[in-house]
């Protein structure tokens, strides 16, 4: 130890430095300090990134013990026997006697040394813990554990004890050059070699050995510590209570700064730099732990992300195929209209031919004693030309109306199907679009066979039937009261041609029979017009059915698809949001780490 001048110049250097190395530099920089705030904000910002994004409770609470872990105080923990110098090391460390030291055990709890101005809020776990205050600066960011010897018989010492080492950032093993590294220091090392803290070991009251005889002492504990730890210990000898004079001459001195000057001071010195080596590195380890933490929750969501996007951008295509799907119907129904409506249009063209045959063989010469009764001209053509033309026109109109209606029904069921198909499964990789679209799906389902069961096909043929019946109606066919189609059976045979130019027999015998093939050709023509009015007003009243109820099937088919359409694109934009905001908090993740990195540097 330095004593009277000697130790006082030995001081000198101490205080033109100050405290030691821990004093000069606290244990985190500015930059650090810094570094460490912007990281507990981005912290803040992904949890509140998670809560939008309905992460599970268990995931934001991870973060806010990542939040709590990174906003706690360096912890560092003394162990080692009773009279091994733990207090007079503890001493050493704060600079003052703040620990009481003896040869008889002095340690009997276990103390938490700390600043006045960090809170202590004693647990379960805690309730039997001394908290002492020490106003020195670095107290302010670690917590300094002094436990009850590792020789303690005391079960509720040894729980503490054990309550603190866990969460340890620096386990100070101190042992002493008299009774090295003893069986209970051992036992206790092994116990806890499991928690693989960092563990410096201090071979204490160096001062009392020689130096020859001090380093076989040091490879003594190195040895074993070794195989307690199963991993190279790092053994530094000093002599506390040299150390401890030291820096009250420095205070006294009032010099302030630099411990040198000795061997104790150099060993002191050398220790105090690992100490603060160590809990530096420490601090980088638990930033790095907590964005460790925050980047393994960036991947669940991202990978949750991605599987979501998947299923919504399969989705879009399934919907802009189901749309496909209506137009193809749409174009492909209207290019088979020109057939649907030939069937009347053959109707009406064979009416027309039987009408001139009829005309034809009629009004000849031969045939001028069946001319002289206008009621059976018009009897015979009815019978011959009109015939079941009503009847033809009914089946025609009727198999139109069931095609437009076969194709509709089977739109319907080929969009609702390919939905099904589309969208089955997913519940378990899509989050909760998927288990929104599930409900929709079912829902849809539930719609379509309600749709399916309320439509009734035979009022779409009524409609087509009714629609026959006024084109009839307009071109003065059907016979005042006639009912639907079939009402054409009494149509007159007036109806279709004019007869009121038909001469009778007497007025034929003064004109003579060269006018009969005017009269011919006058109701052949009259005939040819009156179809032709017909067949226009038939196709014009078939195509607009037809065009109602292809709409009518399309619209069906797309209030199928417009809810799980409005789902799909909502979920698209919400993904992109959530995609952007999952970038954002990567990228201010990722440059955080860079920032840690280049602030702690590893030596």
């Amino acid at each position: 130890m330095f004593t009277g001048l000697t130790g006082l110049r030995a001081a000198l250097p101490l205080a033109r430095r100050g405290f030691g190395s821990i004093a000069r530099n606290a244990l985190l920089t500015d930059a650090q300090r810094a570094v460490k705030s912007r990281q507990r904000q981005a912290l803040e910002r992904l949890e509140h990134a998670l809560i939008k994004l309905d992460a599970p409770d268990d995931e934001t609470a991870v973060l806010r013990e990542s939040l709590t872990t990174l906003e706690s105080l360096f912890l560092t923990c003394i162990v080692g026997e009773f009279n091994a110098g733990k207090s007079a090391f503890v001493n050493a460390l704060l600079g003052g006697q703040h620990c009481e030291e003896g040869v008889l055990p002095t340690t009997d709890t276990v103390t938490l040394l700390k600043h006045p101005s960090v809170p202590f809020n004693p647990t379960g776990g805690t309730a039997g813990v001394v908290p002492i205050d020490v106003n020195v600066d670095w107290l302010r960011e670690l917590h300094l554990v002094d436990t009850p010897g590792t020789n303690s018989i005391n079960e509720t010492h040894t729980a503490l004890t054990r309550h603190f080492l866990p969460r340890a950032d620096l386990v100070l093993f101190v042992t002493s050059v008299e009774r090295p590294f003893t069986e209970s220091e051992q036992a206790f090392l092994r116990s806890i070699s499991e928690w693989r803290k960092p563990v410096i070991f201090v071979l204490n009251k160096a001062d009392l050995l020689p130096a020859d005889e001090l380093e076989r002492v040091r490879d003594y504990v190195a040895t074993n510590a070794a195989a307690a730890l199963g991993a190279q210990p790092e053994v530094l000898a000093v002599s506390a209570k040299a150390a401890l004079a030291l820096k009250a001459a420095a205070s006294a001195a009032e010099l302030g700064a630099s411990l040198g000057g000795g061997a104790d001071a150099a060993q002191w010195e050398a220790l105090e730099r690992r100490v603060l080596g160590v809990l530096r590195r420490a601090g980088r380890l638990k930033l790095e732990s907590q964005l460790a933490v925050a980047g393994r929750l960036l991947e669940v969501h991202e990978g949750a992300a991605a599987k979501a996007s998947a299923l919504v951008d399969a989705d879009a295509v399934t919907v802009g195929e189901a749309r496909a799907r209506i137009e193809r119907f749409e174009r492909a129904t209207r290019a088979e209209f020109d057939a649907q409506v030939a069937r009347s249009q053959l109707v009406l063209a064979t009416l027309q031919q039987r009408g001139h045959k009829f005309l034809h063989e009629e009004l000849t010469i031969m045939q001028l004693p069946r001319l002289l009764s206008r009621d059976a001209f018009v009897t015979r053509f009815e019978k011959v030309v009109v015939a079941d033309t009503a009847a033809q026109l009914e089946r025609a109109a009727l198999a139109t109306a069931e095609w437009v209606d076969a194709r509709g029904a089977l739109l319907h069921e080929e969009t609702r199907e390919l939905l099904l198909r589309a969208t089955k499964g997913g519940g378990e990789s899509g989050g909760g679009y998927a288990a929104r679209r599930q409900q929709h799906l079912l829902a849809m389902q539930g719609a379509a066979r309600g749709a399916l069961e309320a439509y009734d096909p035979k009022t779409s043929a009524q409609r087509l039937l009714a629609s026959v019946h006024t084109a009839l109606a307009q071109t003065a066919v059907l016979q005042a009261g006639a009912a639907g189609v079939s009402g054409m059976v009494a149509v007159k045979a007036a109806s279709l041609v004019d007869l009121t130019g038909l001469l009778p027999a007497a007025l034929l015998a003064v004109t003579g029979f060269a006018v009969l093939p005017v009269q011919r050709y006058r109701l052949q023509a009259d005939l040819q017009q009156r179809v032709a009015e017909l067949t226009a007003t038939l196709d014009t009243a078939l195509r607009g059915h037809l065009e109602e109820e292809l709409q009518h099937a399309s619209s069906r088919a797309r209030d199928i698809v417009a809810p799980f359409a409005a789902e799909a694109d909502a979920a698209a934009a919400e993904q992109r949001a959530l995609a952007a905001l999952l970038a954002e908090s990567r990228e201010e993740v990722e440059a955080i780490a860079k920032e840690v990195a280049g602030a702690f540097p590893e030596r």
